[in-house]
C-alpha cells in the first residue's frame, strides 16, 4: 500500500488535533467556565399563532405577556398563508407570532386565543423546546414564574 505525502500530512494533522484536544490545559491558560445544565427538555415550548395583521398580533401579544402566559412574543410580519377553508383554497397575508412559554401553559394560551382572536378557528400549535442557550431558557422560566 502506497501513502502519498498529502495523505500522510492529513493523518499527522488529525493525530495532532486529537492529541491536543485530549491534553489538559496548562495552569497559565484562561480558565474554562463550566455552565451547569439544569434545563429539563420539554419544560418550555414555542407556540405559533397566526393573526390577520400586526395590530391584532400586538394586542394578543401584550395580553399573553401581561398575563404571564408568555415570556416573549416575536411578531414576524408579511407571511403568506395558503389554506383550504370551506371547500375553497385561500391565500392571505398574515403575521406569525412565535411565543416562548411553559409547556404547562399551552392550554391556557389556546383558551386566551380562542376568546380574543378574530378568527373562528385560530392556529395555535406548539413544539417542546428540547435545548437552547441556558441563560435564555432560565430567563423564560423566571419571567413566567413572576406574578402578573
Amino acid at each position: 500500500m502506497r501513502i502519498t505525502v498529502r495523505q500522510l500530512t492529513g493523518i499527522y494533522f488529525a493525530h495532532m488535533v486529537y492529541r491536543f484536544s485530549t491534553q489538559s490545559m496548562s495552569t497559565t491558560s484562561t480558565p474554562t467556565i463550566k455552565v451547569e445544565k439544569t434545563y429539563q427538555p420539554g419544560h418550555l415550548s414555542a407556540a405559533f399563532i397566526t393573526a390577520p395583521d400586526e395590530t391584532v398580533a400586538k394586542t394578543l401579544a401584550h395580553g399573553l405577556v401581561s398575563k404571564k402566559l408568555a415570556a416573549c412574543v416575536n411578531i414576524v410580519p408579511k407571511i403568506i398563508s395558503i389554506y383550504e377553508w370551506e371547500g375553497k383554497v385561500n391565500e392571505d397575508p398574515e403575521v406569525l407570532m412565535i411565543i416562548k412559554t411553559s409547556t404547562s401553559k399551552v392550554d391556557e394560551i389556546s383558551e386566551f386565543i380562542r376568546e380574543n382572536h378574530p378568527y373562528t378557528v385560530a392556529e395555535v400549535i406548539s413544539f417542546p423546546i428540547e435545548n437552547g442557550y441556558q441563560p435564555y431558557l432560565e430567563w423564560v422560566s423566571g419571567a413566567l414564574a413572576k406574578k402578573p
